[in-house]
């Protein structure tokens, strides 16, 4: 059995906590582990789109779609393309989360770089890759960048 969940959601920050409200509405019987990830990974890619994305005519809001069936657990985010660079950022972000250093790592080394003040954030990805153990790509299609969030869930524990 599937459920699915797709939402067109303007360009406004506040819309970040309603799409995470209508997980965990939509997510209301599954365990709190997969519910407290599909959470997770739903609010940073929301606030990443939200914060990075812009409205473009191909795109004019927001696209989030989620699909939970018996052994998988899929988050598409998809928005305009803002500019160059925080394109770029973000396949940087994905190639690091996508090579073999643990997510971990990678994690940790956001947080202390955070922390000394050498750089003002970028944590979310990294976050979604250790804490909510999801895989990351994305597809790009002129300026319509989607990030695809994905996790087994017999990778869930219990």
């Amino acid at each position: 059995m599937s459920t699915e969940l797709t939402l067109a959601v303007p360009y406004e920050w506040v819309r970040a906590r309603e799409v995470r409200e209508r997980v965990g509405q939509l997510l209301a019987e599954v365990s709190d582990e997969v519910l407290a990830r599909a959470q997770i990974v739903a609010t940073e890619l929301m606030e990443n789109a939200l914060k990075y994305g812009t409205h473009v005519s191909a795109q004019p809001n927001v696209v989030f779609h989620l699909c939970l069936d018996d052994d998988r657990l899929r988050i598409e985010v998809t928005q305009g393309v803002r500019s160059a660079d925080s394109l770029t950022a973000l396949q940087v972000c994905l190639a690091s989360v996508a090579a073999d250093t643990p997510p971990e790592e990678l994690y940790l080394a956001r947080l202390e770089a955070i922390a000394s003040g050498s750089i003002g954030g970028g944590l979310g990805l990294y976050r979604v890759a250790h804490e909510g153990g999801f895989r990351l790509e994305h597809r790009l299609e002129r300026n319509v960048l989607t990030v695809i969030a994905e996790r087994r869930l017999e990778q869930v524990p219990s």
